[in-house]
């Protein structure tokens, strides 16, 4: 082994089976009629930063799920992004919905950051590099931050 905590094929196959419950729960969000809510600059701002969290809670499900998921950040961007791509093009046929280029921006932002957060997560000992992956991580938290504040004034 080096340095990663071993993990069963049962423990593996519970977390896809969770990032599936998880895409499945993304998609119903997706496809459903749009919900008018408070037109306050601070809510329309957490609805459009809640795309982060839910394609960083996808991307961590699934990093706990695959094999070396923590070590493949790459693919399980890839995947996600490609997951948050797929539904906001998907909007295209619901009516009074839309695709926006700024939440795709932010799912894979936030995807890239639920990434990093498997990683660190299945890391052996994850506080010998913690100094490194804490930078990486408030690097990754900034699109997150920023792309749902540009959606809110421009999109």
């Amino acid at each position: 082994m080096s340095g990663t905590p071993a993990r069963s094929f049962a423990s593996r196959l519970f977390y896809l089976f969770l990032a599936l419950l998880w895409g499945t729960g993304i998609h119903f969000l997706t496809v459903a009629p749009p919900r008018v809510g408070p037109s306050s600059f601070l809510w329309t701002y957490l609805r459009n930063g809640g795309h982060a969290f839910l394609f960083s809670v996808l991307a961590l499900l699934l990093g706990l799920g695959f094999p070396g998921g923590g070590k493949r950040r790459s693919i399980l961007w890839i995947l996600a992004s490609a997951f948050g791509f797929f539904e906001e093009w998907s909007q295209l046929s619901v009516p009074g919905r839309s695709a926006s280029l700024f939440d795709a921006a932010t799912d894979a932002a936030g995807a890239a950051f639920g990434a990093e957060i498997a990683a660190w997560v299945l890391a052996g000992n994850p506080l010998r590099e913690s100094g490194i992956r804490i930078r990486r991580l408030i690097l990754l938290a900034l699109p997150c931050l920023l792309f749902p504040l540009a959606d809110t004034f421009f999109g």
